[in-house]
C-alpha cells in the first residue's frame, strides 16, 4: 500500500472566516490498492457541539469528488466542524466516516457480501413465500419478499452489524442480529416462524347486545407491557392476531371511556386461537343546565365528570350550548361519579355522588358570582411570610375547598369563591395553624388585611 497522503494544510478561506483546513484522505481496497474513480460525498455539521444535538444539514457538495489515480481526494473543511464522507466505488461496498480533523488515514473499501437465508413453518415445516424480510445497520434499510421455496437473497451488504426481521401473516416476529466481515462473502440465516396466537371475542353490555366501538387492550402482566390495542367493529366483536408472546395476560374492555369490563387469560405453547368475551356495564348519558343566581344560562360553561371510585382515573369534559344545556354521554352504570361546573366570572360548583338512579331529571347548577380574597401573611406582626397555604372552605355550597400560596411577600389573591360563609385556614412551616370564619358577600373582591401567624414554640429536652 502506498503512502498515505499529506496531513492537512491551511490554506486561506473565501468566507472571510478565518482559516481552512483541507482534509486529504485516501481511497484502497483491502489489499492496500488505490481505488481511482470512487465518488465521494460530503456533508457538514455546523460544529462539534451542535453535532450531539443536530442531525446533519443537507448541504452536498454540488458535484461528487472523485478519487485521483492514487486513490485520493482532498476536502476543504472548516476547523471545529464535523463533516460525514460516504465513498462509493463500482464492486465495493459503501463506506461511511467522519472527518474530525484528525491525522489522514485511509478509507477502506471492501468486496460488497450476500446475505441469503429461507423460511419456514415451524410446524409444518413448510418453506412459507411472501414473508417479508428488513435488512437494518443504522440509516440503511432494504427489504425484499420470500420466493415460492421460501428463500431470500440481499445483495451488497456491507461490514458492520446488521438486524434481521421476518415478518408474516399469522406468524410471530423473527429477528436476529449477526456480524458481517466485509470479506465478499455469502451469509447464510434460516429462519424458522412459529405461528402466533390469534385471541378474538366480543364486547357484551350487561343488560344484552353488543358494545360497538369500543376500546380493546391486550396487557402483558408478567412485563407489564401492553401489547394489543384496537376498537371493536360494529357487531361488538375484536380479533388480535399474531401475538408472539406466552404467558398471563389481562383484555379490557373501555367503553365511554368510563365502562370497564376485565377478563384474565393464558397463553401456552400448541395454543392457535383463544376467544374471551367481555362484559361492560350498560351506558348511560347525564343532562342538565348551567345558569347563574338568576337562572339566566350560561352559554360555554364547562362540565367535567370523572368516577368516583375504581381504577379509572380519566375525565370527560363538555360544554353548555347557548341555552346552559349540556349533555355527558358514555357513563358506566351502577357508578358513581363526581361533577364539576365551571364558567369564567363564576364561581365553580360540584356535585358529589351521582349516579344514574339520581340523575334520572336533569341536574341544574346555578353558579353564584365569583368572588375573591386578598390579603398578606405575615409573622410577629411584621415579617412576611412566603409560601404559606391558604385554604378556603365554603360549607353548604357545594363547592370544593380552594387552595393557593402567599408570594415571596406574604401576598395572596385567590378567586373562584362563592359569596356565602367562608372558613379560611392559613397553614406555614413551624407556626400555629391561623383560622377565621366571616360572610362572604359582593363586591367581589374582599380584602382580608394582615393575617398574623403565632410561631410554634419548641420546649427543649
Amino acid at each position: 500500500m502506498g503512502e498515505v497522503l499529506p496531513q492537512e494544510r491551511s490554506t486561506p478561506s473565501d468566507s472571510g472566516a478565518g482559516e481552512r483546513i483541507v482534509v486529504e484522505r485516501r481511497v484502497v481496497d483491502r489489499h492496500g490498492v488505490p481505488v481511482e474513480g470512487a465518488r465521494v460525498l460530503v456533508r457538514e455539521r455546523s460544529n462539534a457541539f451542535d453535532s450531539r444535538f443536530r442531525p446533519f444539514s443537507d448541504r452536498v457538495w454540488q458535484e461528487p469528488l472523485v478519487t485521483d489515480s492514487g486513490g485520493g481526494f482532498a476536502v476543504p473543511a472548516r476547523p471545529g466542524f464535523i463533516y460525514e464522507v460516504q465513498v462509493h466505488a463500482e464492486g465495493y461496498a459503501p463506506s461511511t466516516l467522519r472527518l474530525f480533523g484528525q491525522a489522514p488515514a485511509p478509507v477502506v473499501l471492501y468486496p460488497p457480501s450476500l446475505v441469503r437465508g429461507r423460511a419456514t413453518d415451524g410446524l409444518s415445516g413448510a418453506p412459507l413465500s411472501m414473508v417479508e424480510v428488513t435488512l437494518e445497520s443504522g440509516s440503511f434499510v432494504r427489504r425484499v419478499l420470500t420466493d415460492g421455496a421460501g428463500r431470500f437473497e440481499i445483495g451488497g451488504v456491507s461490514a458492520g452489524t446488521h438486524l434481521l426481521s421476518l415478518r408474516h401473516p399469522g406468524f410471530t416476529l423473527a429477528r436476529a442480529t449477526f456480524l458481517v466481515a466485509g470479506t465478499g462473502d455469502v451469509v447464510q440465516r434460516d429462519f424458522v416462524l412459529q405461528p402466533g396466537v390469534t385471541v378474538s371475542g366480543k364486547v357484551r353490555l350487561r343488560s344484552g347486545g353488543t358494545s360497538p366501538f369500543t376500546l380493546v387492550r391486550i396487557f402483558d402482566l408478567e412485563k407489564q407491557l401492553l401489547v394489543a390495542s384496537g376498537l371493536t367493529n360494529q357487531d361488538g366483536h375484536y380479533e388480535f392476531a399474531s401475538l408472539s408472546e406466552r404467558g398471563l395476560f389481562e383484555v379490557s374492555a373501555d367503553a365511554g371511556s368510563v365502562g370497564m369490563g376485565l377478563a384474565n387469560f393464558e397463553i401456552e405453547i400448541g395454543i392457535e386461537e383463544l376467544a374471551v368475551d367481555l362484559v361492560v356495564e350498560d351506558l348511560w348519558a347525564l343532562t342538565g343546565i348551567v345558569t347563574n343566581e338568576e337562572s339566566a344560562p350560561l352559554a360555554g360553561a364547562t362540565i367535567t365528570v370523572a368516577r368516583a371510585s375504581g381504577s379509572w382515573n380519566g375525565f370527560i369534559h363538555v360544554d353548555a350550548d347557548e341555552e346552559g344545556r349540556f349533555v355527558v354521554e358514555g357513563l358506566a352504570a351502577g357508578q358513581t361519579y363526581l361533577v364539576v361546573a365551571r364558567c369564567e366570572g363564576f364561581a365553580m360548583m360540584t356535585r358529589l355522588g351521582v349516579t344514574r338512579e339520581l340523575a334520572s331529571e336533569p341536574l341544574i347548577f346555578a353558579l353564584p358570582e365569583e368572588a375573591a380574597l386578598r390579603g398578606l401573611v405575615v409573622s410577629n406582626g411584621s415579617t412576611p411570610v412566603p409560601g404559606a397555604l391558604v385554604r378556603v372552605t365554603m360549607p353548604g355550597t357545594g363547592t370544593s375547598p380552594l387552595y393557593g400560596y402567599s408570594d415571596d411577600l406574604g401576598r395572596f389573591d385567590l378567586r373562584g369563591l362563592a359569596t356565602g360563609l367562608v372558613q379560611v385556614t392559613v397553614l406555614a412551616p413551624r407556626h400555629l395553624p391561623y383560622q377565621v370564619e366571616f360572610s362572604l358577600a359582593l363586591p367581589a373582591v374582599v380584602e382580608m388585611g394582615t393575617l398574623t401567624l403565632t410561631p410554634s414554640v419548641r420546649t427543649a429536652r
